[in-house]
């Protein structure tokens, strides 16, 4: 991925917000993912990449997005 793609994404596709948290973006806090990881069979393509919030960059590519969401939702119910 070429930094104006980068950024075009940033700006243009996410409105500087994070895919999974819609937390607030800046580049220096930002990290690419994909929405399907390349080993479960996702492309390294402009449609797959997603940009994240670097604190959860580690979890996003160690697990399925469905995982994420059960894992997110298990950590607010039980702080309930």
């Amino acid at each position: 991925m070429k930094s104006v793609d980068f950024y075009d994404i940033l700006e243009n596709k996410q409105n500087y917000k994070c895919y999974y948290t819609n937390w607030n973006l800046e580049p220096n806090y930002t990290s690419i993912a994909y929405k399907v990881r390349l080993k479960d069979g996702g492309r390294h393509s402009e449609e797959n990449v997603i940009l994240i919030h670097s604190s959860i960059a580690k979890l996003a590519r160690e697990v399925s997005e469905d995982y994420l969401v059960e894992l997110c939702e298990a950590v607010v119910s039980n702080r309930r």
